[in-house]
């Protein structure tokens, strides 16, 4: 019985771990090399793909921003949705903005820009990491840190310590019960 606790235990905070990661922003320095829309057939995994407005179709145009990471040359792609009011809860409407913006900065050579974004990059699953905003980085200029990301960590593992502490509580309180009843059934 031990054993089941600990891997229960295990598959809930690995689910915690892979949504507070998917979910929370992350930064990148690229060299965005081209843009591209792709007719996209959204396929077994439309949970990682923003919905339609009204229709829910499968095959929809989608924008995608092809970059090179800066230092190491590890390419990286990018899809470009807006999240509009849907989860994660970034607000984006502006993704034709994004769009043009890192056009502008393929086609001016801009060596360093920093990108914005969240979710995962899956090549097995066909899943991208969605752009949430970019901008060019100066000479000199390094890349920051994630505070909103360091913040939202810290508010998870603050949040499973409450749960595990009142779990603890509640089941110490139903063993006390329990075994007070079991007593009072005993005496009598």
């Amino acid at each position: 019985m031990k054993y089941i606790k600990y891997l229960l235990t295990f598959v809930i905070l690995s689910i915690v771990f892979f949504l507070t990661h998917y979910t929370l922003p992350s930064k990148d320095v690229v060299t965005i090399v081209g843009t591209e829309v792709v007719r996209t057939e959204v396929g077994s995994n439309p949970v990682f793909w923003v919905r339609g407005g009204t229709g829910e179709t499968l095959n929809r145009d989608i924008r995608f921003i092809n970059g090179v990471n800066f230092g190491t040359d590890q390419e990286r792609v990018y899809r470009n949705e807006d999240t509009g009011w849907r989860w994660p809860p970034y607000l984006k409407f502006d993704s034709g903005d994004i769009q043009a913006q890192a056009q502008r900065l393929a086609g001016d050579g801009i060596e360093r820009v920093l990108v914005n974004h969240y979710g995962i990059r899956s090549r097995t699953f066909s899943i991208y990491p969605n752009v949430t905003s970019i901008r060019e980085l100066r000479p000199g200029e390094t890349k920051p840190l994630n505070w909103f990301r360091y913040f939202g960590i810290g508010i998870v593992i603050i949040l499973l310590l409450v749960i595990w502490r009142l779990w603890r509580l509640f089941s110490i309180w139903v063993v006390d019960r329990f075994y007070g009843l079991k007593f009072r059934l005993l005496k009598k």
